[in-house]
């Protein structure tokens, strides 16, 4: 799917390019492989190509299975800020699966009461164990965005089609997670990483919600996003919560875009609009011209991660396969009118 999309689009305009599946997962599993080791104090070398993670799950004991199990995959965050339709983010889902079928395979040799009580209660409760992890892996663990709002939804699409052939038999099916605000659509190069409550607060408007901190907004905001992610079945209400999730966001953009547009004057930044002949004509920076970037403001839709967290704990994505070079002629040739 991800192969038919970026050859559907013009690739040299939009910057979509396929990766070879050897790409994706090499970079995948080389990237969460050390951070796992990491996690258990085994990290090694950059020098040191070879990791034998098989080698390492099977030697690891109770302790470090319970931790790596309960605490550091659950909260493990993975970003392409540039998903596309999701080539990396398949790949990911796919190296950690093998890691978090490894240690549940471990449990029954380690006879440890916690890690098998845990066991137990995911098969009574989960119909498949495959199921189980993959869906777990797409809901908690992997994030993306991308400048077209198409792409998200075909990477989308793949993580669910994954998940849903996980399950042999169609007993084995649950509903699939809401991740619409895991993989989400904006120009991941120009935003906010960081919003201070004083930026926001300062710029009340008259609309009701601008009564609320900026603190308030984002508790309210993270409050519906996770009713959102932990609702079990579609319904009117499913889309009530959307509804009032993207009422929040409508409202709270003009502020967050125009705290973005004050950081851009203090550093002197013009608008330059291209010519056909002469040269460029600069002018002022207006609040349509930040609206028009499509700005995606991490600080505010990722902000547990960001500003609680520290941020994302990798970050896999492709590679600058290509030099910037550009060619004036074939540029001025796409926007002539004739």
């Amino acid at each position: 799917m991800g192969y038919i999309f970026e050859k559907y689009i013009n690739q040299k305009e939009f910057g979509a390019y396929y990766t070879r599946n050897e790409i994706t997962e090499y970079l995948c599993d080389r990237t969460i492989n050390q951070l796992i080791l990491d996690a258990v104090g085994l990290g090694v070398r950059k020098e040191e190509t070879n990791i034998n993670i098989n080698d390492i799950i099977a030697n690891l004991d109770a302790n470090t299975t319970r931790r790596l199990l309960l605490e550091t995959l659950p909260n493990l965050t993975l970003l392409d800020p540039a998903c596309g339709s999701g080539a990396f983010l398949v790949a990911a889902m796919q190296t950690l699966k093998y890691v978090y079928s490894a240690l549940l395979g471990k449990i029954e040799h380690l006879r440890d009461n916690t890690l098998t009580a845990e066991l137990e209660k995911i098969k009574k409760n989960h119909p498949s164990l495959d199921y189980f992890i993959t869906k777990e892996i797409i809901t908690h663990n992997l994030y993306g965005v991308d400048i077209m709002a198409e792409a998200t939804e075909i990477a989308k699409l793949r993580l669910f089609l994954a998940l849903v052939a996980c399950a042999e038999k169609v007993e084995e099916l649950e509903p699939l997670p809401n991740i619409d605000f895991n993989i989400m659509a904006g120009n991941s190069l120009i935003g906010l990483m960081e919003v201070q409550d004083t930026d926001y607060n300062g710029r009340h408007g008259q609309l009701s919600l601008f009564t609320k901190t900026y603190r308030q907004v984002l508790e309210e905001k993270n409050r519906l996003i996770a009713d959102y992610r932990n609702a079990t079945a579609y319904s009117d209400e499913l889309q009530k919560l959307r509804d009032d999730i993207a009422g929040t966001k409508a409202e709270s953009l003009p502020i967050l875009n125009e705290i973005l547009w004050d950081e851009f004057k203090k550093l002197k930044i013009k608008y330059e609009a291209a010519q056909l002949t002469g040269k460029p004509q600069k002018r002022d920076l207006d609040k349509e011209d930040i609206a028009a970037l499509q700005p995606f403001h991490w600080g505010y839709e990722f902000d547990e991660i960001i500003q609680q967290r520290g941020g994302f704990d990798a970050i896999i994505t492709n590679p600058p396969w290509e030099i910037f070079k550009p060619n004036a002629k074939e540029f001025f040739f796409s926007i002539a009118t004739w």
